[in-house]
């Protein structure tokens, strides 16, 4: 039926019920393969094939019975009646297929995509730099849903004050909010020993709000969220027996199984007796007050997976429509009209001007553009020696180019990650040497031997720590080099001689005056010039609808031929070859990022901003 495919459109109506319906049956089928192998221990195949089949025979009369698929497709219907528009279903072959009526309107927005997507730019951003492999992974924040166990949780909340500000010494801000919040809930505790409910009693009806809002068209279940019973309740008692049927219905008819473990287990503790004493709570309403944080927290998850689910949805029309999308904006914020001259574009974005005036300053350039008979030859000369030789590996004072304002974070994580894997692929080739290990050794990364690939990932750690002095700094990469060299040994120790002569190799590289390090920083910049102007060497396969992914991808996604598992073959192939196997790995997806954020900013400024100025900086023929 139509209710059973997902619709384009502002988003998807059915999303919270798509959700939890596909959340819910992976959850049981778990459920009951685990017990059918249970029942098989217990009494037997034949009998425990009997007991399954009789369960599943009661199941279906209580589904009949009990009017479960009526309710179901009236909350269907009543969920399509309110969310939708009229449109054309799109098509059901594929998951990431664009809408046919998407388009981008002259209003600047997107049709089918929630104006709350369009106006966040980085967002937006973040899609077009995702590949469609990735899609899944996409969400609001650029981060993973957060979960944590009861215990974790409640533990945390009982400690001591002096505890809770150290838990993020490393980010002050962090810090800070973790305390404010805090002593807002420790504000709520003293006012419930002062008998003053009415701030517990809005936490519990800001997570009532929540709830209703994650199923807004299943009336059943607010009735057990009901605002009244909460604003008459007279006492501490009252309020709790309120949350634990707040948290049953949390617990069975939103989350899905895996992330309703933890809010059963809140539950079974919580019903017990002096379940505040099991982690150590000083009264009944600190308990409370912690417990309302907990479901709040756990509700907050539910919003931000249907959220994120949203999101993916509406991906595959962002990353069709959004280069269009985001040079519009682009023109809006810096003044430039829908048709700027070429004196326009030079007086309002004076740094790209200039780097593009950079890019041409070498002779490499001014000969390669010299031979640049059209626009994807020039844009292949300014991914090599612009957006690498004259951003990336610049050592002059630059602007930031307007065009990467929203990428500039992402450049220093580029830079940094070069930097590191050159410095540790220098200081392995030392290593192997005082080791006098095979160079086959460091040929497959992760590394075989678990200690070696702790070594490496050590090796990496170290320098990226904030040392006070260059000789602490040395101090600790080489004793972290030694080690690495006894793991490969299998010694206990290092020769005088052998240990001198490696703390020396760490020092030049670290000071920047090894050959080897020379010799691989001048390949890195060849590296990410190739990369950067990557181009598959074949047509990309039509990914399989059905079966199993043949390349690299979480099971149930199709990733099969995708334009980044090409990109990353090609990408360890070159670096290997270069001479990065021991930290290809990092290298790589520094990479990728680059040829992702060049890429888009071709795409998205390319013919209307940055071919202009290249012409007009290389050829001299200015515009009319």
């Amino acid at each position: 039926s139509d209710s059973d495919k997902p619709r384009s459109g502002h988003h998807d109506p059915l999303a919270s019920i798509r959700l939890r319906h596909e959340a819910s049956k992976d959850g049981s089928r778990s459920h009951i393969k685990r017990l059918r192998v249970s029942l098989n221990k217990l009494v037997g195949t034949l009998e425990g094939r009997e007991l399954v089949k009789n369960a599943k025979e009661r199941a279906l009369r209580q589904i009949v019975e009990g009017g479960i698929i009526a309710n179901l497709k009236e909350e269907v219907d009543e969920q399509l009646r309110q969310g939708t528009r009229p449109s054309s279903p799109s098509s059901s072959r594929h998951e990431v297929e664009v809408p046919e009526e998407a388009s981008l309107t002259n209003a600047g927005t997107i049709d089918g995509v929630p104006s709350a997507i369009l106006e966040n730019e980085e967002l937006v951003h973040r899609i077009l730099l995702t590949d469609p492999s990735d899609f899944h992974q996409l969400s609001w924040n650029g981060g993973t849903v957060g979960d944590t166990s009861v215990d974790g949780f409640m533990m945390r909340w009982a400690e001591s004050s002096n505890s809770v500000r150290t838990t993020n010494e490393n980010n002050p801000e962090q810090q800070i909010a973790d305390n404010m919040r805090r002593a807002f809930f420790d504000g709520i505790v003293d006012d419930m020993k002062n008998g003053k409910l009415e701030p517990v009693k809005r936490l519990l009806l800001d997570l009532y709000k929540m709830m209703r809002k994650l199923i807004p068209n299943r009336i059943d279940l607010h009735s057990h969220l009901s605002d009244e019973e909460v604003e008459s309740a007279r006492d501490i008692d009252t309020l709790f027996d309120l949350l634990l049927a707040c948290a049953n219905a949390l617990a069975s008819n939103l989350e899905s199984p895996a992330r309703a473990s933890s809010t059963l287990e809140w539950i079974r503790i919580a019903s017990g007796a002096d379940a505040e004493a099991q982690y150590g709570f000083a009264s009944k309403e600190a308990h409370i007050v912690a417990s309302c944080a907990f479901l709040l927290f756990k509700a907050e998850v539910c919003q931000v997976e249907i959220a994120n689910y949203q999101l993916t949805r509406v991906a595959p029309t962002i990353h069709s429509f959004g280069n269009e999308y985001e040079l519009r904006r682009f023109k809006d914020r810096y003044g430039l009209g829908d048709s700027p001259s070429i004196g326009d574009l030079k007086e309002k974005l004076p740094a790209t001007n200039a780097w593009v005036l950079g890019t041409l300053s070498s002779v490499d350039a001014q000969v390669e553009m010299s031979r640049a008979n059209s626009s994807a030859k020039r844009y292949a000369c300014l991914k090599s020696r612009g957006f690498v030789d004259s951003l990336l590996f610049t050592s002059n004072q630059l602007a930031m180019p307007e065009i990467y304002a929203t990428d500039a974070s992402r450049i220093m994580h580029i830079r940094n990650e070069m930097r590191v894997a050159v410095v540790c692929n220098a200081l392995g080739y030392h290593i192997k040497n005082v080791a006098r290990a095979d160079a086959a050794v460091f040929a497959t990364i992760p590394l075989s031997s678990p200690l070696l690939e702790e070594r490496r990932q050590a090796l990496d750690a170290a320098l990226r720590v904030n040392y006070s002095s260059q000789k602490e700094f040395s101090s600790a990469v080489a004793s972290v080099a030694i080690s690495f060299v006894l793991a490969l040994t299998g010694e206990r120790s290092l020769t005088p001689t052998a240990e001198k002569s490696l703390r020396n190799c760490v020092g030049a590289v670290l000071r920047g005056f090894d050959p080897v390090l020379k010799l691989l920083d001048n390949r890195v910049k060849q590296f990410m010039r190739n990369l950067c102007k990557w181009q598959p060497s074949t047509s990309v396969p039509i990914p399989m609808q059905t079966g199993r992914s043949v390349l690299r991808g979480e099971e149930g996604q199709s990733t099969a031929g995708s334009t980044k598992d090409l990109f990353m073959v090609d990408a360890m192939k070159e670096a290997s070859k270069s001479g990065f196997s021991l930290f290809s790995d990092k290298l790589v997806e520094a990479g990728d990022l680059a040829f992702r954020v060049v890429d888009v900013s071709i795409n998205s400024y390319g013919d209307a901003i940055l071919d202009r100025l290249l012409v007009d900086a290389a050829l001299g023929r200015p515009e009319q």
